[in-house]
C-alpha cells in the first residue's frame, strides 16, 4: 500500500440514535462509487462506535486483489493477484478514568532526591481511546498497484451494494475476481478482546485499448439446424447470423448487431428472436 492517510484526532459527530447498541460498529465506506483501473486512487474512511469505552491498539488494513474457482465444495483454487498491509497512525488519546490514574500513579511515584525531583518517564507509546457511542472516522488512501496486470472484477454489482454478502462468493460453486479492502480492529491482549473485521468490494476494471487494428475488425458466427424430414445438406436447414462491426466497445455505448435468418420454409412466430448481451470470464484452475 503507497499510502495511508493518518486518522482523525477525534470524533465527528455524537450519536443521535436512542437504540442502546450492545455491539461494536466497525465498517468501512469509499468515498466516490465508481470503477476503478491501475494507477488510481481509492479513498475511503473506516466509520467505528462503541457502546462502552475501548482501547486500540491497532487498525490494520489489507488491500488485496485474487482469482478463485470453487468447482466443488470440497475442489478450490486461489491466486492472489496482489496484497499489501498498512496501519492506522491513531492518535494517542485517553479517557478521564486513564488520565486521573496516570496522574496519581505519576504523584506517588515522584521522589525527592539530592538533585531534585525525580519524576519516572511516561510511555513512548500511548493508547487509543474509543469513548462511549462517539462515532470516530478514520480516512484512508491507497493506490491500485500499476506494476501487475490486474483483470477485470465478475461481481461489479455487488461492489455498489452494501448489501452484498462476501459469504456468497465464498461458497458459490464457479470462478470469481475480486478486488477487497479488510479492516481489522486489533485491541491489546490484556483486554481479551478478539479482533473485530470488516471489509468492502472495490470495482476494479482493466484497460482495454479498443482502436488497435485486431479489435476493428468485423466479427460475425453463424449456427445451422437441420429440419426433421432433411435429407441432405442445404434442403431443410436454418441458418441464423449475427455479426458486429467491430471487436471491442467502450462502456455506454451502443453495440450494432445485425442479425440474418435463413429458413427453408416461411414461418411466423411472435418474440421469436431474443438478443442478449453476456459478459463471461475464462479461468483456468489446476483441477483435481
Amino acid at each position: 500500500m503507497k499510502r495511508i492517510l493518518n486518522s482523525s484526532s477525534g470524533s465527528n459527530s455524537n450519536s443521535s440514535s436512542n437504540n442502546k447498541r450492545s455491539k461494536i460498529t466497525f465498517d468501512i465506506q469509499l468515498d466516490q462509487r465508481k470503477y476503478y483501473f491501475r494507477g488510481d486512487v481509492v479513498e475511503g474512511r473506516i466509520y467505528l462506535e462503541s457502546p462502552k469505552p475501548i482501547k486500540v491498539k491497532n487498525i490494520r488494513v489489507q488491500w488485496f486483489g485474487r482469482v478463485r474457482v470453487q468447482l466443488e465444495p470440497s475442489l478450490r483454487d486461489e491466486r492472489e493477484l496482489f496484497r499489501e498491509t498498512a496501519y492506522l497512525d491513531l492518535p494517542e488519546t485517553e479517557n478521564a478514568t486513564e488520565t486521573a490514574r496516570r496522574e496519581a500513579l505519576k504523584k506517588a511515584a515522584t521522589t525527592t532526591t539530592a538533585y531534585g525531583i525525580m519524576i519516572p518517564p511516561s510511555p513512548s507509546k500511548g493508547s487509543h481511546y474509543v469513548e462511549v457511542d462517539k462515532l470516530y472516522t478514520y480516512p484512508f488512501s491507497l493506490v491500485i498497484p500499476q506494476n501487475t496486470i490486474l483483470p477485470s472484477c465478475t461481481e461489479v454489482n455487488g461492489c455498489f451494494s452494501r448489501e452484498y454478502e462476501f459469504k456468497k462468493s465464498e461458497t458459490s460453486v464457479g470462478g470469481i475476481v475480486e478486488y477487497i479492502i479488510e479492516a481489522c480492529l486489533e485491541r491489546p491482549t490484556s483486554d481479551f478482546a478478539a479482533s473485530i473485521k470488516t471489509q468492502i468490494l472495490v470495482p476494479v476494471l482493466q484497460r482495454i485499448e479498443t482502436t488497435r487494428p485486431e479489435q476493428v475488425v468485423p466479427q460475425s458466427v453463424q449456427v445451422e439446424s437441420q429440419g426433421p424430414f432433411s435429407q441432405c445438406r442445404g434442403e431443410g436447414t436454418a441458418t441464423l447470423t449475427a455479426s458486429v462491426p467491430k471487436e471491442a466497445f467502450v462502456r455506454n455505448l451502443p453495440v450494432p448487431v445485425t442479425i440474418e435468418i435463413k429458413h427453408f420454409e416461411p414461418f411466423q412466430r411472435k418474440q421469436g428472436l431474443m438478443i442478449a448481451l453476456i459478459r463471461t470470464c475464462r479461468i483456468v484452475c489446476k483441477g483435481a
